[in-house]
């Protein structure tokens, strides 16, 4: 749930309080009994979490150190097996995790994105040497956040004072990350914390070996320093490994203490200056500040990343959790595979993707134009035209045919095919694929950023065009993957000759069994490769029972607006997340019912649809870009039971062309007898008054649906049946909308997850489980079906005069009609005059007729500059009075295109009536000389 209250283990017995409110509270032995009782039964969170991952399997591990590092919780690092006495390292829990940071070396611009795994860091490392009153968890805490959030456990929270009973021992890691701001950064640059929790004279001489060995700078935290402790100290410290002595300074053992401190000075194992004595007499705030001092000069002396150290952990006989067969031969398959990838990512797609470049792309347009011709002259035989589109299509599947599978998928779909029948083995290479793919994006993409910065400064514009491009074809994952073997089985399907490939859909159907996204709407083409999406839906029916059922959940909403987020938190999945445009198209996902829960729900299944955002800038400029959204939202509102549109905050106006989509989407829905589900959440909503403060909003909402729905009925000639949105589907304003708080509680990347957004997204999906009980889900084959359905009716779809809904549609075409009047009036006023014009020049005098024509050109020039004034007076008025135009406001950006078009006409008439006028002048001139002769 990422909750940031989820290290709460104390809990108290049901009758706890009757027994303490009817003790007498003069007898304090009793009282003293009834607090010894509560503390019995409180559990230290630390052996929790330790118990929880010592029960876990590696990518079970894995998933819950992600979440505990979005609530910037302490991970464990090292954790002591007290089954099989000894010490694992999790270094494959640790590569899911990614950060974003900005030291202060990138001058307020720009950010490092990196792997926390594999990114060479300074690490400070804290030991506690001996028993200390001074609690050194919390003073981590107070260093890297002031106190605001406890990244790291300590005696004070609650459940800190129990005894830990397995837990001595482990050491946890977390990182600092600056946010860029001189003003609130501590350090100017990251760096890794490891925290040992045990009294480092109690354990094995390896254990502080190994943090020596990795460590750019360690503090020790002593008190009483006696023999034991003196002779850790002796051994462990020197100047070279940047060792620090901090030491609380108490009244018992404290000229012990200064003896051997300066003992250890003139030994030459300690500076002096690298040593804090907390005094009594001094405050909190000026010891974290030497502390900080101290380890700001440290920072810059050495780097190394956890990878690294996992080496050193080997040589201290600590296990590293990847040393499992399973993983070593799941890493191994997937280097042989990324050692195929020559050059940068863009590079890779274009040499070893190659199927599903230009080929995809124009394939897909000309089944669009097959379905829907536009290009299509009436002249020609359209028979003829349809059978030389499929021609065209039959050319380019056989091209792909031909030319196959490149080396690189080669090697991945062998590698895929070896591992298939053992689960692990296939988790484990699947995983280190994906991880290796995305290290290759990021090197790439990183340098580029770097270049479009650079050309924003010097307004380089065209060739920030070209690098935009560029950044968006550098993406690439494990989708891409899947999609060249995809076209390979649609190439091999048209010619028949499936043998070789039969075992791609089998393939694509397990990983999705697995937790792995299939990829339903490929967004660069804006299609669906139908054939390879049944062939996979069917062999999933093969794997699990074709008769079970699962309900459709979806999302949409606006670039950027936190819709996988949502998803991830409410389901637990792990669809990309980022600012910008991560998701592209749309992928669907299972997830596994419970079996305490598959009674009530009625289904082993949830199949979970991620959308990219709508109306994204990259695409603003596109002509089709309102199809793409159209085609987007109508297919994946039609595949769902419960489709969430998510708005960023209380304020709907960015979304309204995406609910007029809907609306429109959801009317075809009932039209064909489907009737899904439909939740308004609105993210980041800071106020507690936000759900009583926004009624007027829902009202709104709830008229501009309704305006939206009477106007897309009339558009599909459906009204008056459907007049209002409730006609559509059952939509309760009250039950319907969601109010979430902001996703982070502080400012990133320091800040954890807000535990309030993570108990709103709770209670928004039991809401939406308790209505799955009212409906009967889809099977897989049903689903395959209506796949189909709704493709062939998307494609075969007139979208609305290229709008991107259908209130600009209806106000544009009322401004037409009224543009239409207006110059109809203006032209029969010239028409008139022309007549008139005409008669004058055949009855006039032969010796006036060229002062006449002359009068009556200044005469025209005056009636068009009049008659253009006029409309756009018109056009003006109409702008300006609400009773004169419905909706107006929706078109003001035409304004100009129809004064444009007003001048044009006006040139256009001037021109054709001086010629026309010419003509007759002409005539009578030659009718003279002919009179003449």
């Amino acid at each position: 749930m990422s909750n940031s209250k989820a290290r709460k283990t104390t809990f108290q017995k049901s009758n706890q309080g009757e027994s303490c409110a009817s003790s007498d509270s003069s007898d304090f032995d009793d009282f003293c009994s009834s607090e010894k009782e509560t503390t019995e039964i409180a559990v230290n969170p630390l052996d929790v979490i330790h118990a929880v991952f010592l029960c876990s399997d590696p990518f079970l591990q894995q998933e819950l150190l992600r979440k505990m590092s979005m609530c910037q919780f302490a991970l464990p690092f090292v954790i002591p097996d007290v089954i099989n006495q000894k010490h694992v390292l999790l270094l494959h829990g640790l590569r899911s995790i990614t950060k974003e940071w900005r030291p202060h070396s990138c001058d307020g611009k720009g950010f490092i994105e990196d792997n926390m795994a594999v990114r060479p860091l300074p690490i400070v490392s804290f030991v506690r040497v001996g028993q200390c009153s001074l609690s050194k968890s919390k003073t981590i805490n107070e260093i890297l956040t002031d106190g605001k959030h406890d990244i790291f456990l300590h005696r004070d929270i609650d459940g800190g004072n129990c005894p830990r009973k397995i837990s001595e021992g482990m050491i946890e890691v977390s990182w600092y990350l600056p946010r860029g701001k001189m003003d609130t950064d501590h350090f100017p640059g990251p760096f890794t914390v490891l925290n040992m929790r045990v009294d480092v004279t109690k354990q094995p001489p390896s254990h502080l070996q190994f943090l020596t060995q990795v460590s750019t700078a360690m503090f020790f935290f002593v008190e009483n320093i006696t023999e034991d402790v003196y002779h850790v100290l002796s051994s462990t410290c020197s100047p070279e490994k940047g060792t620090h002595v901090i030491s609380n300074m108490v009244e018992q053992g404290s000229d012990n203490t200064q003896h051997s401190i300066r003992k250890l000075w003139k030994e030459g194992k300690i500076n002096k200056d690298c040593t804090v004595l907390k005094k009594p007499n001094m405050n909190n705030a000026e010891f974290l500040e030497r502390l900080r001092n101290l380890m700001m000069k440290t920072l810059c002396e050495g780097k190394m990343s956890l990878e690294q150290a996992a080496e050193e952990a080997r040589t201290c006989n600590i296990c590293v959790d990847e040393d499992v067969k399973e993983s070593r031969s799941g890493d191994r398959s997937a280097q042989n595979v990324l050692n195929k990838i020559k050059g940068t990512s863009a590079m890779c797609k274009k040499d070893q993707l190659y199927l599903q470049g230009k080929f995809w792309e124009k394939w897909i347009k000309l089944d669009k134009e097959q379905s829907r011709p536009k290009k299509h002259h009436q002249n020609d035989n359209l028979s003829m035209y349809i059978d030389d589109l499929e021609e065209q299509k039959s050319n380019i599947r056989n091209d792909q045919y031909t030319k196959g599978l490149s080396s690189l998928m080669k090697a991945f779909v062998e590698e895929l095919k070896e591992s298939s029948h053992n689960h692990l083995s296939r988790a484990f290479f699947l995983q280190s694929m994906k991880q290796g793919l995305e290290v290759k994006c990021r090197k790439t993409i990183h340098p580029l950023r770097e270049e479009y910065k650079r050309l924003y400064e010097e307004s380089e514009h065209e060739k920030l065009v070209r690098l935009d491009k560029t950044i968006s074809e550098s993406s690439l994952g494990l989708e891409h993957l899947i999609r060249e073997m995809a076209q390979m089985y649609e190439a091999a399907s048209s010619r028949k000759s499936t043998e070789e490939f039969r075992d791609f859909p089998r393939l694509a159907a397990q990983m999705m069994l697995d937790g792995y996204p299939l990829e339903l709407i490929d967004g660069d083409v804006s299609g669906i490769p139908l054939l390879w999406v049944k062939a996979v839906l069917k062999e999933l029916s093969i794997l699990i029972n074709p008769e079970t059922r699962f309900p459709v959940v979806s999302v949409l909403g606006v670039q950027s607006t936190g819709k996988s987020t949502l998803l991830n938190t409410m389901f637990g999945v792990q669809f990309a997340v980022s600012s910008g445009r991560c998701t592209r198209g749309a992928f669907m996902q299972l997830v596994r019912v419970e079996r305490e829960v598959k009674e009530k729900l009625k289904c082993d299944f949830i199949m979970i649809l991620d959308t990219e955002g709508l109306k994204a800038p990259e695409l603003a400029n596109i002509c089709d870009s309102h199809e793409h959204d159209n085609e987007l939202a109508t297919l994946v509102i039609g595949l769902s039971d419960v489709t969430i549109i998510n708005l960023a905050m209380e304020n709907v106006a960015e979304m309204k062309d995406i609910l007029q989509i809907a609306v429109h989407a959801f009317l075809r829905m009932k039209e064909v007898g489907k009737k899904p589900i439909c939740h308004f959440v609105h993210q980041n909503t800071g106020t507690v008054s936000a759900h009583d403060q926004n009624m007027r909003d829902k009202k709104h909402l709830i008229d501009q649906l309704n305006a939206m729905t009477e106007q897309a009925a009339k558009m599909e000639k459906k009204h008056p049946t459907y007049s209002k949105f409730s006609d559509v589907l059952d939509y309760d304003p009250n039950h319907n909308n969601w109010y979430i708080p902001g996703l982070w509680y502080g400012n990133p990347p320091m800040a954890s997850v807000n535990p309030e957004y993570s108990a709103q997204v709770l209670e928004l999906k039991q809401y939406i489980l308790d209505q799955f009980v009212k409906r009967k889900p889809m099977t897989v084959s049903e689903l395959n079906t209506w796949v189909e359905d709704m493709w062939k009716a998307v494609k075969t779809e007139n979208f609305i005069f290229n709008f991107r809904n259908s209130l600009v549609a209806e106000a544009y075409n009322e401004l037409c009609m009224k543009n239409t009047q207006w110059q109809w009036s203006f032209t029969k006023n010239i028409y008139s005059f022309l007549e008139r014009a005409e008669n004058e020049l055949n009855n006039a005098d032969m010796a006036n007729v060229d002062d006449l024509f002359k009068q009556q050109t200044r005469e025209l020039n005056r009636d068009i500059e009049k008659g253009k004034t006029t409309m756009k007076e018109d056009l003006n008025h109409y702008f300006e009075k609400d009773d004169c135009g419905k909706n107006a406001q929706l078109v003001e950006k035409f304004r100009k295109e129809f004064e444009i078009g007003m001048d044009s006409l006006c040139r256009e008439v001037n021109r054709l009536s001086l010629q026309k006028l010419e003509i007759v002048v002409d005539v009578r001139k030659k009718q003279r000389r002919t009179d003449d002769i």
